[in-house]
This record gives C-alpha cells, sequence and structure tokens, in this order.
C-alpha cells in the first residue's frame, strides 16, 4: 500500500510539473504545407506557442494555454515568430544557417530553449542534434558522411567542413560542441 501512495504522488507531481511546464506564451505559430507556402507566406496562423508533446511518429505543438493541439507530421514546416522549423518525417529540425548547405539542429532542444525562463535546452538524443541538406526542399541528413555521399561533387571545402566538425564533436561538453559545430558551419557557408 505504501508503494502505491508513493507511486500516486510521484505521478500527480509529474502531471503537475508537465501541466506547468511551457505554460508561457512565446510567439505566434504560422503552419506551412509546403515549401512554396513558405515562400510565399501563405501560412495557417494557429495561435501562440505554449508547449508541445511528443509520443513515437508523433510531435504536436500546444497553443491557446493547452486549449488545442495540432500535429505537425503532414505539414512541411512552421514558424514560431520568426524561427523557422522544418519537418522532417516524424520529427522536426530548426533552420540554424542556410547557405552553401542547410544547417539544422534538434528541433526539440529549441523549443525547450524557447519554453525555458533562462533559455537553455536539452534533448534526449546527442547524437541526433546536427542535421544537413542541400536546400531547404531536399532530404535531412542527421549524419555528415551520409549527407556529402548524397551531394553530387562536392567540393574540397565541404571535406573541410567534415573535418571541422569531427573535431568540435570530440568534446563532451555539451555548449561547447553546439558552438564548435556552429562556428564550422557559419564559417563555411
Amino acid at each position: 500500500m505504501r508503494n502505491i501512495k508513493q507511486l500516486l504522488i510521484c505521478f500527480i507531481l509529474t502531471m503537475i510539473v508537465g501541466f506547468t511546464y511551457g505554460q508561457k506564451d512565446i510567439k505566434e505559430i504560422t503552419l506551412y504545407k509546403t515549401i512554396e507556402d513558405f515562400k510565399s507566406n501563405n501560412g495557417e496562423k494557429i495561435g501562440k506557442f505554449n508547449n508541445f508533446s511528443m509520443g513515437i511518429g508523433h510531435v504536436a505543438l500546444i497553443v491557446e494555454n493547452g486549449k488545442k493541439s495540432v500535429s505537425v507530421k503532414d505539414y512541411w514546416g512552421f514558424t514560431i515568430d520568426s524561427t523557422l522549423f522544418r519537418v522532417n518525417k516524424s520529427d522536426f529540425v530548426m533552420v540554424f544557417s542556410v547557405g552553401k548547405i542547410v544547417y539544422y539542429e534538434h528541433g526539440v532542444l529549441h523549443l525547450r530553449m524557447l519554453l525555458s525562463d533562462t533559455g537553455t535546452g536539452w534533448t534526449e538524443s546527442d547524437s541526433k542534434l546536427f542535421f544537413y541538406s542541400s536546400t531547404l526542399s531536399s532530404a535531412i541528413f542527421n549524419n555528415l558522411n551520409k549527407f556529402i555521399k548524397s551531394v553530387s561533387n562536392p567540393d574540397k571545402a565541404i571535406l573541410k567542413l567534415e573535418d571541422g566538425i569531427k573535431e568540435a564533436s570530440k568534446t563532451r561538453d555539451f555548449n561547447k560542441r553546439l558552438n564548435a559545430v556552429r562556428k564550422c558551419v557559419l564559417k563555411f557557408n
């Protein structure tokens, strides 16, 4: 009986924390069915971002103080204010830099940053933190080697980028690694 009470208390505390997490209104969310909709600024405004929920193969944005949940799986992407996120299969990524390549970072990390009072975020997987594509409409890769193999006639500069990112990824400190990879990409782009 004591274990059941402890379990119930833990469950209630988890629900309270989960419910209050992300109650801060951030910015307006706009959904885009296609990249053409994004380019022509023809999106569907759904409300102010409060939170998000995730499950296996499911990501939903929560708006209107938790009264409305919108799945993003059938969309090309969305913006929260001016920050662009692109839907990638059952997940989403935040567009960080567009240049010679498109560099993305894990979307959950950035949504948690938006929801945090301190501006910090976290993700469950460090191995799926960085993503790459040739254009905003091409396939997204979470492995730089696979991305480079997908590029026809990659130039020598992209191979130097690969070396820089490998070196930057050696550090165990999450923020140092993130900043080092960003510097490599921004220098390349």
